[in-house]
C-alpha cells in the first residue's frame, strides 16, 4: 500500500467530517473501507473498480440504514382470519366482545411496515373494525 501524503490525509479528514455532518454520531467509513475505496478510486475507472466502490458505499449505507424486509403478503386471507377467529373463540382481542366473522379486521401486532409477517399468526389478532381503528390510532399516538 502506498504511503499517504499530506493532501491524502487532509482529504480523508474532510470526507469523514462531511459524512459525519450527514449521519451524526454514527461511526462511518471504517478506515480500512475508506482506504480500499480511495485505492479503487485512484485506479482506472474500470468496471471492476466502479463495482467495488459501489459495493463499499452500498455496504456503508446498509449498515447505517438497515433495510426492513417486508412480507410480500400484506393482508390476511380468509383462512387465516378463520383460524384467528376460532383461536380467539369469536371474541375481539381488544374489547373482548363477540364478533361477527364478516365484520372483522385482522391486525398485525408488529406492524407490516416494520417487518411484521402476515404468515406468522401468533403476531396477528382479529378485531372489530372500530376496535382496529382505535388500536391503530393509539399506535400512531405512541409513535
Amino acid at each position: 500500500m502506498p504511503k499517504q501524503t499530506v493532501p491524502d490525509i487532509e482529504f480523508e479528514k474532510f470526507v469523514i467530517a462531511e459524512i459525519s455532518k450527514l449521519f451524526g454520531d454514527k461511526k462511518i467509513l471504517i478506515n480500512t473501507e475508506y482506504k480500499t475505496f480511495k485505492l479503487e478510486a485512484k485506479a482506472m475507472t474500470t468496471k471492476e473498480s466502479i463495482k467495488k466502490r459501489f459495493e463499499i458505499i452500498l455496504g456503508e449505507f446498509e449498515r447505517l440504514h438497515p433495510f426492513i424486509h417486508k412480507d410480500t403478503e400484506r393482508l390476511h386471507d380468509v383462512e387465516q382470519k378463520r383460524i384467528l377467529f376460532f383461536r380467539q373463540q369469536g371474541l375481539c382481542a381488544e374489547c373482548k366482545k363477540p364478533m361477527d366473522f364478516k365484520n372483522t379486521s385482522s391486525h398485525h401486532v408488529t406492524a407490516h411496515a416494520k417487518g411484521g409477517k402476515t404468515s406468522e399468526l401468533d403476531q396477528a389478532q382479529l378485531l372489530h373494525e372500530k376496535c382496529h381503528k382505535k388500536v391503530e390510532k393509539r399506535k400512531r399516538k405512541a409513535d
